[in-house]
């Protein structure tokens, strides 16, 4: 059994030679209490290919190195973050990043209000200011993005997301019934261009977001997320590898091993409760901020 066990290793670690090496070098800083200039997306992808490949990705992204900001002039990133980062969330129309980084990085290249609009929050622990409950609803879907005690993002299990919180009716957005507060502010309300916080949020299912089950390859790897004197950095580089078919080959018996079984999805992650949450005191909009089109800020 032991030596099944060890072939399985092997094969899956000369799985990951069979291609160059991708990376995505990440570089974001924001301001949550109105944008003070220094607001940026910068970002690189990269393709090296190692000596020991004999064959090269077709779905590769292409190499870039952007940096960006909101450009108040056309509404938009300066530099189309907008775009050109979509092209890294997918391979070969299936997505292999996590829904709620690519939303929360562009904040950096969005007007500053859009932080109010979709309640964008941050809380450090009391007892640990590394750790990190990042907190935003975008477009109708909640996004929970925590850190682990050393102030990292994890790929695999530092993301959740609640999807179609709302109806979409020509970009005004309506929260579903069946999750607003039992409330007379609430009748009154509408939530019409959603205020997300009439929801109650006892009743919303955060599920793991990470990448569609079926894909061959993802972003792999662990970012340093910063908060600060209101203002959160990420930075760090990920690197694409085959999407791993075993989490922990020592938890799983042999048998769920060579038929693919037993790959059960880690917790949900919990944010820290024994702090107050830090907010931006950005003006309210009731309207989704521009994009380069299509808007895809977090679709």
């Amino acid at each position: 059994m032991p030596a099944k066990k060890t072939v399985l290793v092997i094969f899956l670690s000369f799985s990951f030679l069979a291609f160059a090496a991708e990376t995505l070098k990440i570089d974001f800083r924001y301001r949550l209490n109105g944008d003070d200039g220094k607001n940026h997306l910068n970002w690189q992808t990269k393709t090296t290919k190692d000596k020991q490949a004999k064959t090269t990705n077709p779905n590769s992204v292409a190499d870039r190195q952007i940096k960006d900001k909101y450009d108040a002039t056309t509404g938009a990133s300066k530099n189309m973050s907008t775009k050109y980062m979509r092209e890294v969330q997918f391979e070969d129309k299936k997505r292999i990043l996590p829904k709620g980084l690519y939303s929360l990085l562009l904040f950096a290249v969005t007007p500053s209000p859009q932080a109010k609009t979709d309640t964008l929050t941050v809380t450090s622990s009391a007892k640990n200011e590394k750790e990190l409950s990042i907190f935003f609803v975008h477009r109708g879907n909640a996004y929970k993005i925590t850190t682990n005690e050393k102030g990292q993002l994890d790929m695999h299990s530092g993301f959740t997301i609640a999807e179609n919180l709302a109806v979409n009716t020509g970009g005004v957005f309506t929260i579903k019934p069946e999750l607003m507060k039992n409330s007379t502010e609430t009748e009154k309300s509408g939530a019409k261009n959603a205020d997300w916080n009439l929801i109650d949020w006892d009743k919303v299912q955060f599920m793991p977001d990470r990448y569609d089950g079926d894909v061959p390859k993802i972003w792999n790897g662990k970012l340093t997320a910063r908060f600060k004197d209101n203002i959160l950095t990420i930075t760090g580089t990920l690197k694409k590898i085959d999407r791993p078919k075993i989490i922990d080959l020592d938890d799983v018996p042999i048998q769920a091993q060579m038929s693919g079984k037993g790959q059960n999805a880690p917790a949900e992650p919990t944010p820290p409760t024994d702090s107050a949450p830090t907010t931006n005191s950005a003006p309210t909009t009731d309207s989704a901020s521009p994009q380069e089109p299509p808007a895809i800020h977090g679709v």
